[in-house]
């Protein structure tokens, strides 16, 4: 710690991109964060500044740091701040199916509440001049309370006197049209931007989810990001006059009241249109919105505005959607989240690069150095044939010698000339041996290096995920199109079983005869319906005239029909079809949302392959490197 006191780490509680979160043995209130690379010096003076500056009110609403942790060198590696109970990240209480199962007894009191409390958190921390800058709902945590709290404090922009640190990351969907597109690294933000990430924040909250720039775009695909640049509201007034419109099954953005249509119409305004409103101007018309809800009377955990009907049970028969019950599966809680949001977020995992070249050090082939050829000239200079022949020739030589001197020192002559010929045409051997195992090396490296290199994988994983995509676009379709089927076929069974009640042989007829009635009875049709089923045979039982009555009686019949839409066998097998397609829906909507991790799983898959071959590339250079030097010497 800055005060010299030793603080033991507990078990790791949670980890991140920068770094991991630890429990602090003897002191259960509090948490460390340690940075897995020790931050630069801009970074360290940021969080000297922020520890000394914390305050009751800060610590109320955010995960602030309150000390620094020092190593033995005196190098900041992280930083201390209270522990934050049970919470869970502010988008799992924005759709029915999430909010089920985090917090299964809210309903939209208690989600209105956490969003008053989320204002409030905003409002500290502007009050005490700072601007949050990275806005986004995975750094606002709900508790079962539905107090708010934001974490990753420590990218939080702050001011000392004239100096700034800014907020150097960003959440586009949560960024004002006036930094669009611009780097976020370096970038000085004031607080108008934060209101705009607040009040989207706060749109999801309350219009279960929804992003306000998310709607139907009247000349095709309309990118969140590009709306928020060009400002086209989706739900607000104006919204026909930038082509978009809301989605359908979407409440109206006067649903809360127009003090808070009003604002949300502010915040989301054209920059200099309007003064986009402060996180405390929200606080109070959430509070009394939270007030003046009502329960449903066929709903009781339906809490809506009061008015001629309930704004939830009229979203649940548009969508067959179950909003606020605990106690029963919503049957389209996915259809509420576009498969092109859940695109957006596969689209912005990085992708590997596609052909890496060779690492500098591996761009000489060692198959180039020039002691390969004076390799090859010593290996053929002591070829087997020429070493014998260098022996005999040797040896013959020693017995020309003059005979002064003695046999034996010519014999021992020869024994060295026939050893050292041995020897040398054993390391012969021996250095074309290592010259072939170092170059097999050489060559297993570089495949294993083309192939760890390629991104084939992620891009088939890709393309799985964009298949998915294009399911869950036309699964409503398809959906539709199962349900018409259905329908038209049990319509077609009530058609006919009500026209079989209409009985030939009971009614009086001009041109059918009570013969040909009996005629027609022998071969099965007695009724209407048998009229229509079989009226192209007519003709060889009765007369021209009489095919002509019987089918006009037949017409007459069938327009008397009243379809009934909630007989118990057409709603069964519709629902049977919801049922079908809901978990359709479910299951890709799983796979899409986990489409990022997977291939951001996949991406550092490939990296650290090309890592590991990088790495054998090394070795077996050094090890070329080093035979080249003792061929040599």
């Amino acid at each position: 710690m800055s005060t010299g006191a030793t603080v033991r780490l507990g078990p790791v509680l949670g980890r991140g991109g920068e770094g991991t979160v630890h429990a602090v043995v003897g002191a259960p209130r509090l948490v460390a964060k340690i940075y897995l690379k020790a931050p630069d010096t801009a970074k360290t003076e940021k969080l000297r500044l922020m520890s000394r500056r914390h305050s009751r009110e800060l610590l109320g609403v955010a995960a602030w740091p309150t000390d620094l942790l020092l190593d033995e060198t005196g190098m900041v590696r992280g930083f201390l701040m209270n522990r934050i109970s049970a919470r869970q990240d502010a988008h799992r209480l924005y759709s029915p199916k999430s909010r089920r199962r985090t917090f299964p007894d809210a309903d939209f009191r208690f989600v209105v509440r956490a969003a008053t409390n989320l204002a409030r958190a905003f409002a500290q921390v502007h009050a005490a001049g700072h601007v949050i800058g990275d806005v986004n709902h995975g750094n606002a945590l709900i508790g079962k309370d539905g107090t708010a709290v934001l974490i990753d404090c420590d990218s939080i922009q702050v001011r000392d006197q004239a100096r700034i640190f800014t907020c150097d990351v960003g959440s586009p969907l949560f960024t004002p049209p006036e930094l669009q597109g611009k780097a976020f690294r370096g970038l000085k933000r004031v607080e108008n931007h934060d209101r705009f990430g607040l009040a989207a924040l706060l749109f999801h909250l309350l219009f279960q989810g929804r992003h306000p720039y998310a709607g139907m775009f009247a000349d095709g695909e309309m990118p969140i990001e590009r709306a928020i640049a060009e400002s086209r509201f989706a739900y607000g007034a104006d919204a026909a006059l930038v082509g978009m419109s809301p989605p359908p099954g979407t409440l109206a953005l006067n649903t809360f009241g127009e003090p808070i249509a009003e604002l949300f119409e502010r915040a989301f305004a054209p920059p200099g249109i309007a003064e986009r409103p402060s996180a405390i101007e929200w606080i109070e018309p959430l509070r009394i919105l939270e007030s003046e809800l009502v329960a449903c009377t066929t709903r009781p955990r339906h809490f809506a505005p009061p008015g001629p009907g309930c704004c939830w049970c009229a979203i649940e028969q548009l969508t067959g959607a179950r909003l606020f019950d605990a106690e029963q599966a919503a049957t389209a809680q996915a259809a509420a989240v576009s498969a092109e949001e859940l695109w957006r977020a596969i689209e912005v995992v990085p992708v590997p690069v596609t052909s890496p070249g060779l690492p500098g050090f591996a761009l000489q082939s060692p198959m180039s150095w020039p002691t390969l050829g004076r390799l090859k000239g010593l290996i053929a200079r002591t070829k087997s044939d020429t070493v014998f022949s260098f022996v005999v020739f040797g040896i013959a030589g020693l017995y020309a010698l003059p005979t002064t001197i003695p046999r034996a020192l010519l014999f021992l002559g020869a024994l060295l000339m026939v050893g050292s010929a041995a020897w040398v045409m054993s390391v012969s051997k021996k250095f074309a041996k290592v010259r072939r195992f170092v170059t097999h090396e050489w060559e297993r490296a570089l495949v294993q290096w083309r192939n760890s290199t390629s991104a084939d994988a992620f891009f088939r994983m890709r393309n799985q995920l964009a298949e998915s995509r294009h399911k869950l676009s036309s699964i409503d379709q398809y959906r539709t199109q199962e349900i018409d089927r259905v329908t038209k076929r049990l319509e077609e069974k009530q058609r006919e079983t009500f026209l079989d009640t209409f009985d030939i042989d009971k009614m009086t007829f001009v041109e059918v005869t009570l013969p040909q009635v009996a005629r027609l009875a022998s071969r099965g049709i007695r009724s209407a319906g048998d009229i229509l089923r079989y009226w192209r045979k007519l003709h060889a039982f009765v007369s021209p005239a009489a095919v002509t009555e019987l089918r006009e009686w037949a017409d007459l019949c069938a327009e008397q029909l009243k379809l009934d839409v909630n007989e118990p066998e057409l709603r069964a097998q519709i629902e049977k079809v919801e049922a079908k397609f809901r978990q359709q829906r479910e299951t890709i909507t799983h796979e899409l949302r986990r489409g990022p991790d997977l291939l951001a799983a996949k991406r550092e898959e490939i990296e650290q392959s090309r890592e590991r071959a990088e790495q054998l590339l090394k070795t077996t250079h050094e090890m070329l490197r080093r035979r080249r030097e003792l061929d040599e010497s």
